[in-house]
Order: C-alpha cells, then sequence, then structure tokens
C-alpha cells in the first residue's frame, strides 16, 4: 500500500482555469433557480415527465436524469406546477404523471467530504481536463477522521488530491460537474458530500459503494426567512478494484481536503484583539467561530431568547446579527 501511494501523482493545475458560476444574492426568483436545475433535467424525449423541472410539494422544486436528482427548496415553488427552458427563457407546462421523489430519496448518513463550491468546481474542471472521454471519467472518493481526498486514474496512472481516508464511493466527475454547478448556481457557498443511510425496512446497508453520494448545503436566507436547502443524491460508478465498507461502518470524515500532515497543523487562526484586548465586535465573533470551527454561521434565531445555537440537522450555526 505504501508502495502504491508513492506512484501516485498530484492532479495537475490547468492552464487557464474556467470560469466558475458566481453564488447569487440572498432571494434570486423562481426563474432563475428553475434555469440553474436546466442541465440536471432529462433530454430523453421518451421520458416527458422528467425533461422539465418539477414541483411536487409546495416550497420545494426538483428535477432529474434519472443518474442524480437535485431538490431545491424555494418559496415561490407551488405543488403542481412545472416549468420548461427553452433558449433561456421558462415557461410554465402542464404536469405529467411525475414521480414520488422521496421514493429515490435515500436517507443521508455521516459526512464523508466538505468544500466551497468553487474550490469544488475547479478541482472536477481539472480531473475532466486530462480525460479524453469526459463521459467515462470517475472520481473516487476517500474519507477519515483527518479529511478527505479524491483519486482518478488516467491512462493507468493515478492522480490524487490529499491523501487521507479510506475509499467510500467512486462516482461520474462529469455529473458531479453539473451537480456542484447547480448548487452553486442556486446559492450554495458550501457543500457537504454524504453516504447514504441504511434503511430501517433493510437488514443490512449493503456496500457504501453500491449507495448514492449525498449532496446537501444551504441556500442563504433573505429578510425575514429562514435559510433554504440544497438537497442532491448522485448514483455510483461500480468500482471492482478497491472495496469500500458497508454503510453502517461508514463513519463520520473529516471536513478537510488536505494531506495528513496539513489536517493535524494547530489550528492557525487567533482570537480577535487577544493581545490588545479591545473590545471585540459581534461580527468578529461570528467569523472567528465559522473559521476556527469550520461550520457557516446563518442569520437570525427567531423567537429564540438566545445569542446562537448549533443546528446539527443543517450543520450550520445561527446568531443573532
Amino acid at each position: 500500500l505504501e508502495a502504491r501511494k508513492k506512484d501516485i501523482k498530484p492532479i495537475p493545475k490547468l492552464a487557464k482555469s474556467k470560469p466558475v458560476p458566481r453564488v447569487p444574492r440572498p432571494g434570486q426568483v423562481l426563474d432563475a433557480t428553475v434555469k440553474a436545475l436546466k442541465p440536471i433535467a432529462s433530454t430523453n424525449k421518451e421520458r416527458e415527465v422528467i425533461t422539465v423541472i418539477n414541483s411536487t410539494k409546495d416550497g420545494k422544486i426538483w428535477a432529474t436524469d434519472g443518474k442524480m436528482l437535485v431538490e431545491v427548496e424555494h418559496p415561490g415553488a407551488t405543488k403542481g406546477a412545472s416549468w420548461k427552458v427553452e433558449k433561456g427563457k421558462v415557461s410554465r407546462v402542464k404536469q405529467g404523471n411525475v414521480p414520488n421523489v422521496e421514493n429515490v430519496k435515500p436517507p443521508t448518513g455521516p459526512r464523508i467530504a466538505s468544500m466551497d463550491t468553487a474550490e469544488m468546481l475547479d478541482l472536477l474542471n481539472r480531473v475532466l481536463a486530462m480525460h479524453e472521454k469526459v463521459a467515462n471519467a470517475s472520481v473516487r472518493l476517500y474519507s477519515g477522521p483527518k479529511g478527505w481526498s479524491v483519486r482518478t486514474t488516467v491512462d493507468g496512472v493515478e492522480y490524487a488530491e490529499g491523501k487521507e481516508g479510506k475509499f467510500i464511493v467512486s462516482v461520474n466527475a462529469g455529473l458531479m460537474q453539473k451537480m456542484v454547478t447547480a448548487a452553486r448556481k442556486t446559492g450554495v457557498g458550501k457543500i457537504n458530500l454524504h453516504a447514504a443511510k441504511r434503511r430501517p425496512k433493510d437488514k443490512v446497508g449493503g456496500p457504501a459503494d453500491h449507495s448514492g453520494v449525498i449532496f446537501k448545503g444551504m441556500i442563504e436566507a433573505t429578510e425575514g426567512n429562514f435559510d433554504r436547502e440544497f438537497y442532491g443524491v448522485l448514483m455510483p460508478m461500480r468500482n471492482t478494484s478497491e472495496k469500500s465498507p458497508d454503510l453502517d461502518d461508514v463513519k463520520e470524515g473529516g471536513a478537510v481536503l488536505a494531506s495528513y500532515e496539513k489536517a493535524t497543523l494547530p489550528r492557525k487562526i487567533s482570537a480577535p484583539h487577544h493581545k490588545t484586548c479591545e473590545p471585540v465586535s459581534l461580527q468578529e465573533i461570528r467569523e472567528f467561530i465559522s473559521k476556527a470551527l469550520d461550520i457557516p454561521i446563518r442569520k437570525g434565531v427567531g423567537r429564540m431568547r438566545v445569542h446562537g445555537f448549533y443546528r446539527p440537522d443543517f450543520e450550520n450555526i445561527r446568531m443573532k446579527w
């Protein structure tokens, strides 16, 4: 294993970086969210019920191509509405006999990776640039307590970003790029990747690389509203060269994409004004907590009589502004 690690090369940088879409301002209109999901919708005209973006529940819209599914919360979405996008224009269409998306959404298991959507897109662009046949390009995800890493194989040569973790699952790099692009265009700055969780009716979980990878992120709230959730699931590519753990045995992974040395360095963030003893503003406190804990801070605590609280379901902290 150690000899194999020495043969792994770093994923090369691009001579000219591909542009990454900006995260829109909070509160983008529904049409913009629909357009962001257009690349996810199927282009197979025989499956017309999913060639458009649909809403089967108030406040949520979704799109799928059969290999991946994206569901985004938006207050403007109403149950029974469907949209199509042609030549950049959004129009309403009659909703067909659409599937129940809840039946295909696996329960969310442990987090295996976390990264800024811009940095993840840059990484995926670099991976895709190495492959002549983009449709067959795959990335293997590794995760462990110290962090996570990505690997891809080109012409028998193995390339990697990071050195941490054990093999979890392999996915199509192009489809993953579409997923993260949709997340960024809908307003997600940081995306978390999760392994699936065994369904209660299943006696065994099965290998992790036989189940989809779940993408979760939060879209910043507008005034008077709470954050909205981005949810995606991407089906795996079968990898016969490495064995993945059972779903029940996948552990919560570290958020850092780094080597072992970087992942174990002392924290580089110092408390604001700790030497001068000057007063610390709420903004400085928020920034310090977010960077030190690597957890996003969201606006507002509702009617709770607290200065802030942690939401484990959304993996963020809410604080007074």
